[in-house]
């Protein structure tokens, strides 16, 4: 168990970096921590030989998928940040996980936090998020980092990166954004469902 760890010590003790290959083992790892796996869209556990060839499709085969990693100074990934393009929505969809025995220590803000600011916040596309309602503690944490929901459905809610023009295409404001998509289509389980933005 992590004891002891305050935000002044979070700046000296973790860094935020692009993911390399050498991380692929650690993320899965962290991937399939029942915890994790509980939040996720998927819950089941995924072998080591799937999450490799996913892992080096997504990110080493000059697609524009983007991963963080949040390392301890003596190098061990404890978390990580993906912002996965999605080209259908002309949007990053973010996915972010810590592993448990770092929760509750703020970590996870920090991880997020740094990604952003070294992502460039998109650069000018969307940045969405798409979380569990009864998931808590991560709509707290994206809240933190400007992002505001857009929309929901009967699982999820869903949000937007509210912080730079470009977040909005281009709008002054999440109105804007609202306003020009005021019916959001979703694919849930291969079926398309329609919900009003509030």
């Amino acid at each position: 168990m992590i004891k002891n760890i305050t935000m002044e010590s979070e700046a000296k003790d973790f860094a935020v970096r692009l993911v390399n290959q050498n991380d692929c083992v650690r993320i899965w790892e962290i991937k399939n921590h029942p915890i994790v796996r509980a939040n996720s869209n998927n819950q089941e556990e995924v072998s080591f030989a799937s999450h490799k060839l996913w892992f080096d499709k997504k990110y080493f085969s000059g697609a524009d998928n983007h991963c963080y990693v949040l390392e301890s100074k003596v190098g061990k990934v404890i978390g990580y940040c993906r912002f996965d393009y999605k080209a259908e929505d002309d949007a990053y969809i973010t996915s972010i996980a810590l592993d448990p025995e770092y929760h509750g220590h703020g970590l996870g803000s920090v991880l997020l936090k740094e990604s952003l600011s070294q992502f460039g916040h998109g650069h000018g596309k969307k940045i969405l998020a798409e979380i569990k309602k009864d998931n808590i503690p991560s709509m707290k944490l994206f809240k933190k980092n400007n992002f505001e929901i857009y929309g929901e459905d009967d699982i999820n809610y869903y949000l937007l990166v509210f912080n730079t023009p470009s977040a909005c295409g281009g709008g002054s404001s999440l109105r804007g954004f609202i306003a020009s998509n005021t019916i959001v289509k979703l694919r849930q389980n291969q079926e398309v469902v329609d919900f009003q933005i509030r």
